[in-house]
């Protein structure tokens, strides 16, 4: 049985989170013997969204369509936007974000980075250095 994955994220949008998204995407896809992927996508602020007429746009589209019909649940989320935009969606959920970089974060963001399970950044900061220290 393959791992019901869901992937919440700007994922259509014209933005570098969108950008980062569409890679892990895309990583994802080389291993759908292991994985039944879904989509949930979201806004980012006013950015525009992808408009190409793509092969690829279309297996989105089909796996957004897929995942607005799904009821099971989901084994592994991995969501691919800030901090205060995750959740718990699944058993095993993983943050993915270009994180910030600062001595202090807003209690808001260490709640919902202690909620996730893993967390997967890019930034030159330790994320799990700045959750054990102080807030703003």
């Amino acid at each position: 049985m393959k791992i019901r994955i869901l992937l919440k994220a700007p994922i259509l949008t014209q933005s570098g989170y969108g950008h980062h998204a569409r890679t892990v995407l895309r990583a994802l896809r080389t291993k759908e013997d292991i994985f039944d992927i879904y989509i949930r996508a979201v806004p980012w602020g006013q950015t525009g969204w992808i408009w190409e007429d793509s092969e690829e746009r279309k297996w989105m589209d089909e796996l957004i369509s897929k995942t607005i019909l799904h009821k099971d649940g989901y084994d592994i989320s991995l969501q691919v936007t800030i901090p205060v935009e995750w959740e718990k969606l699944a058993p095993v959920n993983i943050g993915i974000t270009a994180g910030i970089e600062t001595t202090k974060v807003a209690p808001v963001w260490l709640e919902k980075s202690n909620a996730m399970d893993r967390i997967i950044t890019i930034s030159a900061v330790s994320y799990t250095h700045l959750r054990a220290h102080e807030t703003v």
